[in-house]
């Protein structure tokens, strides 16, 4: 009866210590992902975008008064916006990238020094974006009209939690109707 019992004692004590190595991993892990939101010099971290409340004040949200008189970004080829859209430390450009509602948008991706990445949680769309290389990517703008977040989704540097731009999706008809001031 000894040994059974000296042997539950260390499967037992066998659980708890992986539980504990367990916890400690995931807290040592959640610690990298805030290091890098808050400028520090963590390893390289990939994280989850989806979460637009995790990166200050960029939010999907209504459009203002003036942004449905923005221009659009790039020009149309073939029936799709074509936007040449560059990422750089620590930001987008064009920024805003301004489309119109339900349109096909292709990206022409390429970076003015590190590797980076694109993400736009609002319509599933993520790609790399790597240095020395344009990349061509599309998606479908969405149908409502609004303001949504795009975060790089690549670790780029201290700053990188910081890196942020917005979509301005305008209503299509913005550009058939004239707009009374």
């Amino acid at each position: 009866m000894g040994a059974s019992r000296k042997e539950l004692l260390f499967r037992v004590g066998g659980v708890i210590g992986l539980a504990l190595l367990l916890v400690f991993t995931m807290w040592t892990r959640q610690r990298s992902v805030t290091a890098n939101h808050e400028g520090g010099d963590a390893v390289k971290e990939e994280h989850d975008h989806s979460n637009p409340a995790e990166h200050g004040d960029v939010k999907g949200g209504e459009l203002s008064s003036g942004d449905v008189e923005l221009k659009p970004s790039g020009k149309v080829v073939d029936g799709k916006r074509v936007v040449d859209y560059e990422a750089f430390k620590f930001g987008f450009s064009p920024d805003p990238l301004v489309v119109f509602s339900g349109e096909t948008v292709v990206l022409k991706l390429k970076s003015r020094d590190v590797e980076h990445g694109i993400m736009i949680p609002e319509v599933d769309f993520n790609s790399p974006i790597p240095p020395s290389k344009t990349t061509t990517k599309s998606f479908t703008a969405p149908v409502k009209p609004g303001r949504y977040p795009i975060f790089c989704s690549t670790y780029c540097g201290a700053d990188h939690g910081n890196m942020r731009g917005v979509m301005v999706v305008v209503p299509s008809e913005a550009t058939e109707k004239p707009h009374h001031k």
